[in-house]
């Protein structure tokens, strides 16, 4: 039996006529030689993990909305009411099929909050991907005739 160190080059160095495949010494003879060693043998470590590390979360966004006094209807997974915001009061209005976390909405009064929004890589197959959370209601105005 050729010693171990003499295997790995032969097995590295073989030649392009090379018949003969090197023998692996079975598993009593290296058991043995490990015990003899003062260095821990490769297999006492257990493997590692390619990335045990949960993936970096995006800090929350934080963005002013400005709600509308009414509410739409809507088609999201089944017919509803969705409010209607947008992110500054020079654009057009847009539904927004998801609740805002905290916000207690009132027909006839027109909105301007701030809130965080945190988006979520892998959610569950009937949820948003964003979560809209109350922050500050900064004003709360009410409309008695309804705008466009």
């Amino acid at each position: 039996m050729r010693p171990l160190s003499c295997l790995v080059v032969g097995m590295m160095a073989c030649s392009p006529g090379a018949t003969d495949a090197p023998k692996v010494p079975d598993a009593a003879p290296r058991a043995a030689a490990s015990s003899r060693s003062s260095e821990p043998s490769a297999s006492a470590a257990p493997p590692r993990p390619a990335s045990s590390a949960p993936a970096a979360v995006p800090p929350p966004e934080t963005i002013t909305l400005f709600v509308h006094e009414q509410r739409v209807d809507c088609q999201g997974e089944m017919p509803r009411k969705c409010l209607q915001v947008r992110n500054s009061p020079s654009d057009a209005w847009t539904y927004l099929y998801d609740s805002i976390v905290g916000f207690r909405y009132e027909e006839s009064f027109r909105y301007e909050l701030r809130v965080s929004v945190e988006t979520n890589d892998n959610p569950p197959a009937d949820k948003s991907s964003r979560t809209y959370r109350l922050i500050e209601v900064i004003s709360k105005e009410r409309v008695t005739a309804p705008s466009r």
